[in-house]
């Protein structure tokens, strides 16, 4: 009787720490807004930072020093980037101006925790400490006036 009781337990300690695990999406926009790079190191800060809004599904290229959006031939004149998850893969797509939806990328992901997301093609994504983005903006703010 007691070696069942035991194994109720277990089970019982298992499930809820299976069901408290936050989904892709709550992981990435955390908070409202997560930002995330591969490139960013504290030793090589201007580099791209991605920006993900949980509001709207909406992602902002962010390019170094000067917070701006960055205007890549591969982003071109496309309109709305947006994202959306099924299945543990991050899919990327556009608005274009007319309404039309057109696939963008699709990432598969292996392993996702909260400051670090592992791509099925080995590429590791790091979660940019909101305090950086705020020191940015700040630097940002002080350059303009």
């Amino acid at each position: 009787m007691g070696k069942s009781k035991e194994i109720i337990v277990c089970f019982a300690i298992l499930a809820l720490l299976i069901s408290c695990r936050q989904s892709c999406f709550d992981v990435i926009t955390q908070n409202d807004v997560g930002y995330w790079s591969r490139y960013w190191t504290p030793s090589d800060p201007d580099r791209i930072i991605w920006e993900y809004s949980k509001k709207d599904s909406i992602i902002k290229y962010l390019n170094g020093e000067d917070m701006s959006v960055c205007r890549g031939q591969t982003l071109g004149d496309i309109y709305g980037i947006r994202f959306k998850f099924a299945n543990d893969t991050l899919l990327y797509y556009v608005r274009t101006k007319r309404g039309f939806v057109e696939m963008y990328d699709t990432i598969p992901i292996a392993s996702y925790s909260r400051n670090k997301i592992v791509l099925k093609n080995g590429v590791v994504w790091h979660r940019i400490p909101k305090s950086v983005i705020k020191k940015r903006k700040q630097r940002e703010n002080t350059k303009m006036k």
